[in-house]
């Protein structure tokens, strides 16, 4: 064990050398060490101790969390074997079990006793785990696959619960998992930037990471890693992930501090209070890891000194019915600002269930600082789009997992019938709904903690918070409806939209100095009725006309989504296709290229 944890140390500190000279080889180059870059790793690694901490006093129930937690600060270690010895003697939970058994295994393989151990090893053997049907089930499932194989070489079918030996499991993991990065480094995640399932994309690659034992697959764990965080740093703002979402539950929708993504943003970029309310246990497998974060990454996570447009493009899951392309382009757009975030996706069904399209989020002690819109849909058309299962059951049979799918008064959820545009901080939204679907309104969110939220004569509704204030517009009439958090604004109008404007308090002398900038730039609607089209002039004089679902024009130049890159702003670049990403921060940069990963100082 003493040997071991040497070994490890040795590798750490060789690791902070290399990063802190700029030699990197195959896949990085960076320029000028910044001075305060070893402050930013000490408060990294009192983070993580903060919460290894945290777990190993707070788990009182059998988890595998709550174990490693214990075992890693040597905290109960009794309690910590005894909750090993009742997970394994009733497994359950599938991709969510095996997977942090692994992790506790193999952090901890040198100082478990050996029939904890045969215990574990024993799960594989009489215990059949669903492989899942979504993106990250898969990523879980083939990682702890992988990592079991490796682990265990030699072994026959017959000791596997799938008949299959450990090489053949661990060539069909690692088949998986290379074909998974590929597609994700060249047309994007389909489950993407979620902030309640991106913590298990994370913490397997974290595994992936530590433990695999081919120097070149090791290489490409880290470079995944490093891509999925360039990913996550752009769209963060003070613990919270901004932007459109794939998947998302209530109620991080309009808590997004609360989102398990928070924890992994709290523990590598900071900037935001210690959130032991958050769903923080998953990135207990972050907290034990050396992976060292890229420099540049965590500055694009922390650095918003000035505004910026960030694009990117990713990809709609498997269409297996009623479409011709099975992963059209999904495209998002994001305004950052230190103060707030302006974020959405084109519009559409882009993901079923748990779709995010739309929302403007700004920085506040308050929770509940958002506002957005959607239009409440479901269908088994929506899902049978996606999902294999006989068409006629899959409303029923979604809703015993996802309980709001098919309610009237849901947060979360995209629409065949709405469609955004957006320039910077203004963005207008457009719905044409059919009269033959369930629900006939627009619901927009509204929380109730906003510091001012008045109805201008004008039409216009605004509010101040935080540091920012808002101008909403809606096109038809509506009626405010209490609950307990918000105020919901209810539009019954078929044919319908709105126009939202954000900006920092700092911009104008006073409230009544927005107002009055915003009311002499009303919108033209005179055409709406007919043509489903209007337009609107931004604070920056730009001209947007938006005709539903797809006629996007500025200044008189059509809006070409097909020009996005997979990556594309101040601080990342990476074209669709090329398996290449760039971080760039100030004069410095980071590359990664799959195309020529090499073999570099980072393997453990």
């Amino acid at each position: 064990m003493r040997e071991k944890q040497m070994k490890k140390w040795v590798f750490f500190l060789m690791g902070l050398i290399i990063f802190a000279g700029g030699i990197r080889q195959g896949t990085a180059q960076t320029f000028r060490v910044q001075p305060d870059r070893h402050s930013i790793y000490q408060q990294i690694e009192a983070r993580k101790q903060r919460l290894l901490q945290f777990y190993a006093a707070r788990s009182t129930a059998p988890g595998f969390f709550g174990a490693m937690a214990k075992l890693a600060t040597k905290t109960d270690i009794s309690t910590a074997y005894a909750f090993i010895d009742s997970l394994t003697a009733n497994p359950h939970g599938d991709m969510f079990f095996i997977y942090p058994l692994m992790a506790t295994y193999l952090y901890f393989q040198d100082i478990l006793p050996e029939d904890v151990k045969a215990r574990m090893k024993s799960v594989f053997h009489t215990y059949t785990p669903y492989r899942g049907d979504t993106e990250n089930h898969w990523l879980m499932y083939y990682t702890s696959i992988l990592l079991a194989a490796q682990t265990w070489p030699g072994e026959t079918g017959a000791f596997w619960f799938n008949g299959k030996s450990s090489e053949e499991n661990y060539k069909e993991a690692k088949s998986y998992l290379e074909s998974w990065i590929k597609i994700t480094t060249t047309i994007g995640q389909g489950e993407f930037d979620s902030p309640d399932y991106g913590e298990v994309y994370l913490s397997p690659l974290f595994l992936l990471y530590e433990f695999s034992r081919e120097p070149e697959f090791k290489l490409k764990a880290k470079m995944i890693l490093d891509w999925f965080w360039a990913d996550y740093a752009p769209e963060y703002l003070k613990g919270m992930f901004c932007g459109g979402h794939s998947r998302i539950y209530e109620p991080q929708v309009y808590d997004l501090k609360r989102s398990e993504m928070s924890a992994y943003g709290y523990l590598y970029f900071g900037g935001t209070p210690f959130n032991p309310k958050g769903r923080m246990a998953h990135a207990v497998v972050g907290a034990l890891s050396l992976y060292h974060i890229p420099f540049e990454i965590v500055m694009a996570a922390r650095d918003r000194s000035e505004p910026y447009v960030h694009t990117e493009t990713k990809r709609v899951r498997n269409i297996i019915r009623h479409g011709k392309e099975r992963n059209p382009p999904v495209y998002k757009y994001d305004y950052m600002t230190k103060d707030y975030c302006l974020g959405s996706l084109q519009g559409g069904i882009l993901q079923p269930i748990q779709q995010h399209t739309w929302d403007v989020s700004w920085v506040s002690d308050k929770p509940y600082s958002t506002i957005f819109s959607l239009h409440p849909t479901f269908s088994s058309k929506e899902l049978s789009t996606f999902f294999p299962e006989e068409e006629k059951i899959m409303v029923e049979e979604v809703i015993k997992s996802k309980g709001t799918y098919n309610r009237e008064n849901k947060w979360t959820g995209g629409s065949p019938y709405e469609f955004t545009f957006q320039y910077k901080n203004s963005i207008i939204v457009l719905y044409d709904i059919p009269k033959n679907v369930s629900y006939h309104h627009i619901d927009t969110f509204f929380p109730k903690n906003l510091d001012t939220r008045e109805e201008d004569a004008s039409g216009w509704i605004f509010c101040s918070g935080g540091n920012v204030y808002v101008a909403y517009l809606p096109f038809k009439p509506h009626k405010w409806i209490e609950e307990s958090i918000d105020w919901r604004l209810r539009s019954f109008n078929l044919k319908n939209g709105l126009i939202l404007e954000v900006d920092s308090k700092e911009n104008y002398p006073s409230f009544k100095a927005f107002k009055n900038d915003v009311r002499r730039r009303t919108p033209d609607l005179s055409k709406f009725d007919r043509t489903l089209t209007v337009q609107f002039r931004t604070p920056d004089n730009h001209l947007m006309k938006f005709g539903y679902p797809d006629r996007r024009f500025l200044n008189g130049a059509a809006w070409d989504f097909s020009r996005y890159k997979l990556f594309h702003g101040p601080f990342t670049d990476a074209a669709v296709g090329s398996q290449k990403l760039t971080i760039h921060y100030k004069n410095q940069m980071y590359r990664i290229n799959f195309l020529k990963p090499g073999i570099t100082q980072w393997i453990r």
